[in-house]
């Protein structure tokens, strides 16, 4: 089994034994390398269609102690829920959960925190799996991923793209604020300070908790406005980085 092997294929597999250890480490690894093959919006709809989502929520709930198949199964579902149905299809079935459980139990490593906090951002697009996020301590998750891996500029970058969709309900920025996210972003601004994609949305993620009124004192005895002020300086031409600055300085004012 691999890459090359048909969705149809791998999807048996993955019905055939899905308590098996084994069985699911190599579909779900399969299965993330068949669609990165093809990635188009026809291969996210054929993985849908084929039941894919629930299957790999599955595998996650079975093993979730297990680190492959927490890796490749969030990286799986982190292409199939770019889709709308795709997203619909997780939270419904307790992807969001699972999620953060993978996360919870494995923050030690670095390529399950960079693919779940991204699976995670993009089920927090809508508000249905962002409360579900939010309830299940998924903004906590992220922030343990920053806490342990803030010199690994992917996992920074992915977390902080997770806390800017979780920090768009006040539920989600009192949770933040709690549980030190603030302090974290800056850390991952200034140890990837030259990082251009870790900059935007460290700077978004704390707009978005800026709107906290309340937290405002925190974020800038914490050094937020200088942090946008020398973003500004330093990538003035990124109009994507000075638009997340702004707001920030906006936001804090």
């Amino acid at each position: 089994m691999s890459a090359c092997s048909s969705l149809a294929d791998i999807i048996s597999l993955l019905k055939q034994q899905p308590h098996s250890v084994q069985h699911c480490r190599t579909a779900c690894t399969a299965l993330a390398g068949h669609i990165e093959l093809d990635l188009s919006d026809a291969m996210y709809q054929r993985a849908v269609d084929a039941g894919a989502v629930e299957l790999l929520v599955d595998c996650l709930r079975a093993h979730k102690t297990d680190q492959i198949i927490c890796h490749h199964a969030c990286w799986a579902l982190g292409y199939i829920v770019i889709s709308y149905l795709g997203q619909v299809k997780a939270v419904g079935c307790g992807g969001v959960e699972a999620v953060v459980e993978c996360l919870q139990v494995h923050r030690a490593d670095k390529d399950v925190c960079h693919r779940g906090c991204l699976v995670l951002r993009k089920l927090a697009m809508r508000e249905a799996g962002r409360v579900k996020a939010i309830n299940c301590d998924g903004v906590e998750a992220v922030v343990d991923c920053l806490g342990v891996h803030r010199a690994d500029k992917d996992v920074c970058h992915r977390g902080c793209i997770a806390l800017i969709n979780l920090a768009l309900s006040e539920a989600g920025t009192v949770k933040a604020f709690r549980c030190g996210a603030p302090a974290l972003i800056m850390d991952c601004l200034q140890l990837h300070s030259q990082d251009s994609d870790v900059t935007r949305c460290a700077l978004w993620a704390l707009a978005n908790i800026a709107s906290l009124v309340a937290g405002r004192p925190q974020l800038k005895q914490a050094g937020a406005h200088r942090a946008a002020e020398q973003a500004l300086q330093r990538f003035k031409d990124n109009k994507d980085i000075c638009e997340a600055a702004e707001t920030l300085r906006s936001n804090l004012d």
